[in-house]
């Protein structure tokens, strides 16, 4: 009797309990979350979650929680209720993933799922650092950044991820940050590598120097790095018991110091012109061709040429005689059957006519076909883009002085030593006016005379600033040995004419400009002086100057020593 009159009273109390609860929490039997991803799905990179909740008319949501491993990586306070995952901070492998949605009283509601993180951590460290290094020199810096995540969550202090890491702060413009994670590499006594990368990130920072002064310390800098490390790269070089290869190499390293005497001397040691290699004796051309040697150097390129052994270099450097001695038209028509065959840019074929193709932009240049030049220099940049020989025709082909300077910047970051860079800096300076780029221009020009001092152009160009800078009596002083040095040049019989102008000397003006149409009267036939800008673009493309190298006469065979 006692059970049956306790068991009324239990039932009303679990009823009531019941009816407290359902006040309580009158929407948590109701609500659902979804997730726009299917459960064991594999995801990588940045993968955006979206979450629907849904329930009954008075659901109020007050947030959504995003929680990875039951950790809480983000909240949403309304809707959309959409997140981005990043999975590289994650390990790969399968992770929970959980919402929680809670309303304006407190309740929370979860859901949970399980997603595969594939980054492809696995193929290690080496292979995600090597990818970012050729997405960030091809320009892609979205590509380049996430191959750099991968290899930074595997090992942030490995030597391809602090290269990489570098490279892609120079590409953003950050060079002191650049510069100085470049040296936090080691530097071992005998590395090459390591030096070239610092000579090439210290001269990015140079050329972002805002003064005169800063860039010539700046420059300075990457210079003597890039001095230890071809010093430190000739020093390796051991016979192999062929004395043609290591004559070869002994010369390709004096050609990289611009020692083009030593240079010729080495590649001499291999024999008789007559005997020599056609690769020899394309090296031994090139180097008198660049100490002045003009005759003789013709000579060896005729004597390849009549004995049936040219290659692609043979004709590149004829052509580089030619316009050496203003005979444009001629030196495009030496290449031209190198130029106009079909060969891909990638073709081991097509590689080895890069010299042609840099020749064939050069004449097309100082033809007067832009539009030409500028594709055939853009081939040439497709077949090495990291040579100094290919980034220095893009100087030449830009009509924006911002172009033009980007593309002088590239080339002194592959060669710190190229004297053609500091020139074609110079007149882009002069160019742009202004007191400051005056200065800037006369600073290019001592870099450039201190590198090579019997330089021609920057001789003209260094004449150019003393009368921008309204000296012509300095300017005299430098152009009277100039023109003793150099008779036949119609160019300096003009800049003689403009400095008579400016020092008041009308009578000498017309003298000049006719001495200078008599030697050349296809570019030099001017009867009144040139403006002043005129006169310095004039001068800087008559006297263009190729820049080659061994690497670009063979780059398949020596493409790592420029």
């Amino acid at each position: 009797m006692h059970a049956s009159k306790s068991s009324p009273r239990r039932i009303t109390g679990m009823l009531l309990l019941l009816f407290i609860l359902s006040l309580r929490c009158p929407a948590l039997a109701d609500v659902t979350i979804v997730f726009d991803k299917t459960d064991g799905s594999t995801v990588n990179e940045n993968v955006p979650i979206r979450i629907r909740v849904t329930g009954s008319e008075d659901l109020n949501t007050n947030k959504v929680e995003l929680a990875v491993d039951d950790q809480v990586i983000d909240s949403k306070n309304a809707v959309p209720y959409q997140f981005t995952w990043n999975t590289m901070k994650f390990t790969d492998g399968k992770h929970k993933i959980t919402a929680i949605a809670t309303d304006d009283k407190g309740n929370k509601t979860k859901a949970e799922i399980t997603l595969n993180v594939d980054n492809g951590l696995d193929k290690g460290v080496e292979f995600h650092a090597k990818a970012a290094l050729e997405l960030i020199q091809n320009g892609d810096l979205d590509g380049g950044q996430k191959a750099l995540e991968r290899a930074i969550r595997i090992d942030a202090a490995h030597p391809m991820v602090v290269r990489a890491t570098a490279a892609m702060l120079r590409k953003r413009g950050n060079f002191r940050e650049a510069l100085d994670t470049i040296l936090t590499l080691p530097l071992p006594d005998n590395d090459v590598p390591t030096r070239q990368e610092r000579s090439s990130f210290m001269m990015s920072l140079a050329f972002s120097a805002k003064t005169p002064d800063e860039f010539l310390l700046g420059a300075q800098g990457a210079l003597n790095m890039y001095k230890q490390m071809l010093a430190i790269k000739k020093s390796k070089i051991k016979p192999d018991g062929s004395a043609g290869s290591t004559f070869m190499q002994n010369g390709d390293q004096s050609m990289a110091e611009h020692q083009w005497a030593s240079a010729a001397s080495e590649y001499r040691k291999s024999g008789s012109e007559e005997n020599m290699h056609p690769d020899m004796a394309n090296r031994l051309a090139l180097a008198l061709l660049y100490s002045g040697k003009l005759r003789e150097a013709n000579g060896i390129i005729s004597g390849i040429i009549s004995g049936h052994r040219e290659d692609p270099a043979t004709r590149a450097l004829n052509g580089m005689y030619l316009l050496m001695n203003h005979q444009a038209d001629k030196a495009r028509e030496a290449v031209m059957t190198d130029v106009d065959a079909k060969a891909t840019y990638i073709s081991t074929t097509g590689i080895k006519r890069l010299a042609s193709w840099i020749i064939a932009a050069y004449a097309d240049i100082a033809l007067g076909k832009k539009d030409r030049a500028r594709i055939e220099a853009q081939q040439a940049l497709s077949l090495a883009p990291q040579l100094a020989d290919t980034q220095m025709l893009m100087i030449y082909v830009t009509d924006k002085p911002e172009e033009a300077r980007s593309a002088i910047g590239h080339a002194l970051e592959q060669d710190p030593s190229l004297p053609q860079a500091y020139i074609a800096n110079g007149f882009q300076s002069l160019l742009m006016k202004g007191d400051k780029n005056i200065s800037i221009s006369s600073a290019m020009f001592d870099m450039a005379l201190n590198l090579d001092p019997g330089n021609i152009l920057a001789l003209a160009g260094k004449i150019l600033y003393f009368q921008a800078s309204k000296k012509p009596a300095v300017a005299q002083k430098l152009l009277t040995k100039l023109i003793l040095a150099d008779k036949r040049s119609p160019d300096l019989h003009v800049i003689q004419a403009y400095n008579y102008m400016l020092s008041g000397y009308e009578l000498g003006i017309q003298p000049e400009l006719k001495a200078a149409n008599q030697m050349n009267d296809k570019m030099w036939t001017d009867s009144i002086l040139p403006k002043p800008e005129d006169l310095i673009r004039r001068v800087f493309e008559y006297r263009i100057c190729p820049a080659l190298s061994p690497a670009s006469l063979y780059p398949s065979i020596t493409s790592d020593l420029n």
